[in-house]
């Protein structure tokens, strides 16, 4: 964490099933508040039993103070940072995520936060036709047309960074 950060954005799965085991809930829960931040997490599709509202495995950490679950998109200002958010969404990614941006209207300047796998010509064919997923240059696209100096992408286990050509970063 960065020093005198005040919030903390988990990008999804926080959790890698639906169902986890409640000891692993309380615990998980100790340790974020002894963090003293803001939190939010991000309804990933591991955390998801449904795309019902409240359906899924966060739901004990909606009660906890300075905790956010987000479920639907939505903009969080945290300080003097704008978080356009969006949670893991049912359909194929690349029909929709445009829209979604779109629809959401964030500030020129806000950071993008995802909850998508993201892509590019060395990531393996079976991440790549994922439903979930979308290729690095829509995101690059979407940051350009949108204002986003950066997006932070949750979904696969492994750590990735792209840096476009204009210094927005991914």
């Amino acid at each position: 964490l960065e020093k005198g950060a005040s919030s903390l954005f988990i990008a999804g799965d926080l959790f890698d099933a639906v169902n986890p085991p409640p000891q692993l809930i309380s615990r998980t829960i100790e340790a974020l508040k002894r963090k003293n931040l803001n939190i939010f997490v991000l309804a990933g599709n591991h955390d998801r039993a449904s795309n019902q509202k409240g359906d899924h495995a966060l739901g004990p950490f909606s009660s906890v103070h300075k905790f956010g679950v987000i479920e639907v998109p939505e903009i969080i200002d945290v300080g003097d940072t704008t978080i356009a958010a969006i949670p893991f969404l049912p359909g194929y990614a690349p029909d929709y995520i445009e829209d979604v941006v779109r629809d959401l209207g964030a500030p020129e300047g806000s950071v993008l936060c995802l909850h998508l796998g993201v892509y590019d010509d060395k990531t393996p064919s079976f991440l790549r036709n994922s439903h979930d997923a979308v290729p690095a240059s829509l995101v690059f696209k979407i940051c350009r047309e949108h204002g986003f100096p950066a997006a932070v992408v949750g979904n696969w286990h492994e750590r990735r960074v792209w840096k476009g050509k204009d210094g927005t970063i991914i």
